[in-house]
Formats: structure tokens, C-alpha cells, sequence
């Protein structure tokens, strides 16, 4: 918030409706705050009462437990897909020579 006037032009009275404002500001903020913090309690409520957080955790879970390879170009070991990206990278040097 801009104020007309610095506040070393003000007056005793002007200083104090200034703080006063201030003041309420700060209680406006912090009601906003905490309201928000209620919003979020009660979805974080809800989620644990359905269930959601203990399927996600088992379906984690069973996953590390019995990790399964969805593609061909994921179950390459990395030192062999190192060795494929360096002979390109050397092809590409090699044929703008």
C-alpha cells in the first residue's frame, strides 16, 4: 500500500491510524493464513480416511519389490547405452570432417 506521505511528514495522529491499519492488515493476513491451513487439514483428512495414501504406499511397494520393465530400451544396461551415445557422437565428429 503507497501512503500519500512519507511518514516522517505525518503527525502523532496520522502515525497512529497508520499503525492502527497496519495493524489490521497483519490480522487480516494471518485470519487468511490460518483459514487456508484449515482448508488444507480437512483435504488432507479426507484423503487419509479414503484410503488413497495406504494404496499409493502398497502399490510403491510392490513395485520396488518386483520391478518390471515396461520397455526394450529400459532394461539396456547404462554402460551399454553409454557406448551406443559415444560411436555416435563419434560418427556425427567423424562425418562433418
Amino acid at each position: 500500500m503507497s501512503l500519500p506521505k512519507s511518514p516522517e511528514d505525518m503527525n502523532l495522529d496520522e502515525l497512529r491510524l497508520l499503525l492502527e491499519i497496519r495493524k489490521l492488515e497483519l490480522k487480516n493476513s494471518l485470519q487468511e493464513v490460518k483459514h487456508r491451513l484449515g482448508i488444507g487439514g480437512r483435504i488432507l483428512k479426507a484423503i487419509q480416511k479414503s484410503g488413497i495414501i495406504e494404496s499409493f504406499a502398497q502399490t510403491v511397494q510392490s513395485y520396488t519389490a518386483n520391478p518390471q520393465t515396461s520397455s526394450a530400451s529400459s532394461s539396456q544396461s547404462p554402460a551399454t547405452s553409454q557406448d551406443e551415445n559415444s560411436s555416435s557422437q563419434s560418427n556425427t565428429s567423424t562425418s562433418e570432417n
